[in-house]
């Protein structure tokens, strides 16, 4: 509990306190140095505020929904409301002291959607008599009218909203004095007012089924916004102190023989001096214990445990069980006899080496609470065709407490004087996530994603600031998790080559994970067939780049812009992902290109664009020399403005009608001249209009400058993002003249978009020759849906999986919008990426890291001159798109589905996803597709693959 002094009373005698249980709960405060002369006869009256909301201490709120929504929902048809059940539990446990008096009691509930109607939803909540939704006491504790949408703003409800509903003081006193009392509350609407006509409609409480409409809020499962309980009380008499909170160490791990937990300390209400009273106990559950001291001592904020000592007292004492654990708790006890509830953590187990060093492959995300997939030492096994990546982890974690831990890489050689460079180093970020929009699949705390390297590649010595560093120390309860990526050239002999990485620590013995890389005997092609369309802008790198070193200037802005960008560029590159357009990225930007009207005739100078983009689009800006596959041609819409005094510098919904045909025109056609002369044509793109779906407009303006572009510029290639619906759903949309099929060259569509009547749909178009990209929104972060997407609280197979989804649809393109987010758009102000994962906070769910793959490796951060930093999600990207190639070859050599079916991985066919060891699914309504979601199956059937192309390769003699 975090305890806030809110202000002392205007006697020295009364004190008012405000204790807020938020987010991560835990216990500030001091002991007091100096106790009343009387401690035993005084009796303050002490005031207080507490605020209860589930968080990592306090668990004691459920609710009958769970995930995200606490929806009261109504259906108007049948004349009922679906209750549901919010308890606030074990408050006696929190609330101690003598001569308890509830003095106001309030259940607060973070109002953020409703079904945009002209309802009024007389929204109640009751007391629960027995703990189910639909027995409830006969009169409401206290309701509220919810405004519809639809209402003029003056009147609606505004949302987001917290909304107060008082609860009666007996209610809460009761809950206090016996936990059995305590039923819970029922939030359900029990009166609805019609918008169209006025009239009120009585709804009766329903127990299953759902509701149609209704205002929704934050669940208990969430701790940003989740339902607080707000109580207001007085203590006549003596307060007990405050409680502690312990956290530090993961549950599953083991300790080795001592370890410092974390400790927020107690406070005592009345001033008087209290000390703590710890104890340890062994056993698998916690409520079957015998309790005895524990050898254990509080230092400032932490607990310092002789783990080992108390081990050896009763660890062999439960009998040796293998689910038995050593248990500590603690809890303080003032002078007057009144002591907090006890704080329990536990069970731990017994180390019996002062780490664990273990390694996996990159197909999973090593979180905090993982347990090692595999035994201390452990070789990793891992394997790669030529000219591709391929990642592997090495985790260490520390029982004991290490100093100067490193990690040490070595060649892997094949014994014959072949080698494959020793793979490069990376120490794993953990970034803290407040909330997901998944329960299911999305996880909540530390979450691995930026990938530092341990040697800074431009000065080759070791990275440093708040995240580098090539030596580290680790603290008991700790670990260090490391990226290991190997590349095999073209040119290297197929076989087995083996290595090691070496593990040291003062006062440990070296460990050696051996590392086996198997080679296959065939050829990843220099081009990819799927690709990554991704906006990095060059002016957004260096403003922030700017930003977050706190000047105004760089040291040298021209190298930066060339030196600072080409990285980003690389990095992309390197990843199989091509900027939208080289160095500017899609920002209606010319890049370079001069375009002048003179006399109704337009000149284009193409001298600055072909310097800026021309090395990118040929591939000598590149290490590999592959050439860039993107190029988004650069925006020019001539369009009179409203007044007709001049072009605009934007077309918009109130001007599009006045795009000047005659001059569009000459400037496309020199476009295509222009990119049929450099070379360019096939990776050029017109794309003017985004997301036509959401701006109505937009599909008017599409088919005038699509007319225009099909009669000027035939060979142009017009892009879309939105998604194929069929010729007769575009029929039924008033605001669309005439289909766009006929228009499109290149789909886009969301990956929501994508549905089975639309599937054969992009397969079709595919054997065609034709080529369709799709792309990733904030819809992929759907609290049900187990969509891919790029969030970085979700597994790697999240991520890699939207390119097995690709080949299986016929898509060649991945789209994302942007890579460089890091803006606060509701505060208006720059983030730390490294420590704040959320830019857009106005929308309804978390949308952690939306537009942002790169971190900014400033010299704070990582010591050094300004480099990008890489992501598991990028690494993910690059390894699904090798799959892709897998299955691409696959198909060139023929085969069977008997022999490969690529339903394994990902399916919209429900029926063949049951080969699958995880299927993705939603419950009993499953989504659309079906996917495999388990890390170790994900590369099985990459391994089947592999053996099949070379068996089959070997066949034809090749």
């Amino acid at each position: 509990m975090i305890m806030e002094k809110a202000m002392k009373a205007m006697s020295i005698r009364t004190w008012k306190m405000t204790i807020v249980v938020v987010g991560i709960l835990a216990v500030a405060g001091t002991t007091r140095s100096a106790a009343p002369e009387d401690a035993t006869a005084r009796k303050d009256p002490v005031e207080l505020t507490t605020v209860f909301v589930n968080g990592d201490t306090y668990a004691g709120a459920t609710d009958s929904v769970g995930g995200n929504a606490l929806k009261a929902s109504v259906n108007l048809k049948s004349n009922f409301s679906v209750g549901r059940h919010i308890r606030f539990g074990e408050l006696g446990d929190w609330i101690r002291g003598e001569n308890i008096e509830i003095l106001e009691a309030k259940l607060q509930l973070y109002y953020y959607d409703e079904w945009w109607t002209k309802m009024t939803y007389h929204v109640a909540v009751s007391r629960s008599l027995d703990g189910s939704i639909t027995n409830v006491a006969k009169e409401p504790e206290s309701t509220f009218k919810i405004f519809g949408d639809k209402w003029p703003s003056k009147q609606k409800t505004r949302r987001p909203s917290w909304i107060d509903f008082p609860l009666k003081t007996e209610t809460v006193k009761a809950w206090i004095s016996d936990e059995d009392k305590n039923k819970g509350l029922v939030i359900h609407v029990p009166k609805v007012t019609r918008g169209n006509d006025g009239k009120v409609v009585d709804m009766k409480l329903a127990d299953g089924g759902k509701g149609a409409l209704g205002p929704v809020f934050r669940s208990c499962a969430s701790k940003k916004d989740s339902p607080r309980l707000v109580l207001r009380y007085r203590i006549t008499g003596n307060a007990a102190p405050t409680s502690p909170v312990v956290s530090g160490i993961p549950k599953m791990w083991g300790l080795y023989s001592e370890a410092d937990l974390a400790l927020k300390p107690s406070e005592d209400l009345n001033g008087d001096e209290f000390s703590y009273e710890i104890e340890t106990a062994s056993g698998p559950a916690v409520k079957k214990l015998t309790w005895r001291k524990a050898a254990a001592e509080v230092k400032g904020n932490r607990i310092h445990w002789r783990f080992g000592s108390d081990w050896n007292a009763t660890g062999a004492a439960a009998g040796g069980k293998a689910d038995d654990g050593l248990w500590l708790r603690v809890r303080a006890v003032d002078n007057r006899g009144g002591s907090s509830r006890w704080e329990t953590v536990g069970p731990y187990g017994k180390a019996d080496k002062p780490c664990t060093v273990w390694s996996t492959h990159g197909n999973r995300k090593v979180w905090p609470d993982l347990k090692p997939t595999s035994a201390h030492g452990a070789p990793v096994k891992i394997q790669a065709a030529r000219n591709e990546w391929e990642p592997f982890q090495v985790v260490v974690m520390s029982h004991a407490g290490l100093s100067n831990v490193k990690v040490e890489t070595e060649a892997l050689s094949n014994g014959r004087g072949q080698s494959v460079p020793a793979p490069t180093a990376y120490r794993q970020h953990y970034l803290p996530i407040a909330d997901t929009a998944n329960k299911r699949y999305g996880h909540v705390g530390l979450v691995p994603d930026a990938l530092v390297p341990l040697i800074h590649p431009q000065t080759g010595k070791p990275t440093g600031g708040k995240y580098g560093g090539a030596v580290f120390n680790v603290p008991a309860g700790k670990m260090e998790t490391f990226w290991f990526d190997a590349f095999v050239a073209r040119d290297v002999p197929t076989g087995v080559y083996k290595g090691a990485v070496k593990v040291t620590a003062d006062g440990i013995a070296p460990v050696s994970i051996p590392v086996e890389l198997k080679v296959y005997d065939f050829v990843l092609p220099r081009v990819k067939h799927l690709n990554g369309f991704f906006q990095l802008g060059r002016s957004g790198v260096i403003f922030s780049h700017r930003y977050l070193n706190r000047t105004k200037e760089l040291p040298d802005p021209e190298k930066v812009r060339t030196d600072l960008v080409k990285a980003y560029e690389e990095m992309l590159h390197e990843h199989y992902i091509s900027n939208w357009s080289p160095l500017t990225g899609f920002n209606y930007s010319l890049n370079g290109l001069k375009v002048a009207v003179n006399d109704g005739k337009v000149t284009l100078d193409w001298t600055e664009f072909d310097k800026q983009v021309g090395p990118y689009m040929d591939g000598s800006a590149f290490r590999d020399k592959v050439p860039a596959q993107s190029l988004f041609i650069p925006y020019w819409l001539p369009v009179m403005k409203k007044d007709g005094s001049g072009l605009a510098g934007r077309v918009n919904r109130h001007n599009y009608q006045n795009i000047q045909a005659d001059l569009f025109g000459q400037y496309i056609k020199q476009v295509q001249d222009h990119m049929v002369e450099k070379g360019w044509l096939d990776r050029a793109y017109v794309f003017y209009f985004d997301e036509p779906f959401l701006q109505k407009w937009k599909y008017g303006a599409f088919i005038q400058t699509a007319k225009i572009i099909r009669k000027e510029a035939p060979k142009l290639k017009i892009m879309i993002t939105d998604g194929y619906k069929g010729e007769e759903a575009y029929k039924k949309l008033k605001h669309i003249k005439e289909p766009i099929t006929k228009y499109v060259d290149v789909w886009d569509p969301v990956t929501f978009q994508v549905r089975p009547h639309t599937v054969e749909f992009y397969r079709n178009r595919k054997k065609a020759g034709k080529f369709d990209m799709w792309c990733q929104t904030l819809g992929n972060a759907n609290a049900n849906v187990p969509l891919p997407n790029l969030y970085p609280e979700y597994d790697m197979p999240f991520h890699r999986t939207w390119a097995h989804m690709s080949w299986n649809f016929g898509f060649q393109g991945l789209e994302w919008w942007a890579t460089i987010i890091w803006f606060n758009s509701r505060i208006k102000k720059r983030l730390d990426p490294w420590t704040d994962p959320v830019a857009f906070p106005p929308f309804n769910k978390p949308l952690n890291c939306d537009g942002r793959l790169f971190y900014p490796g400033t010299p704070d951060a990582i010591g050094g001159p300004d480099i990008p930093i890489s992501c598991l999600r990028m690494k993910a990207l690059r390894e699904g798109i090798e799959d892709y190639e897998y299955f691409y070859l696959l198909d060139k050599l023929g085969h069977t589905e008997q022999e490969f079916d690529i339903n394994r991985l990902h399916t919209v066919i429900q029926e063949k996803s049951k080969g699958m060891t995880q299927v993705m699914e939603l419950g009993r309504n499953p989504a659309w597709q079906w996917w495999e979601g388990d890390p170790d199956a994900m590369l099985k059937v990459r391994e089947q693959v592999a053996r099949l192309i070379e068996a089959k390769l070997k066949k034809k003699g090749q």
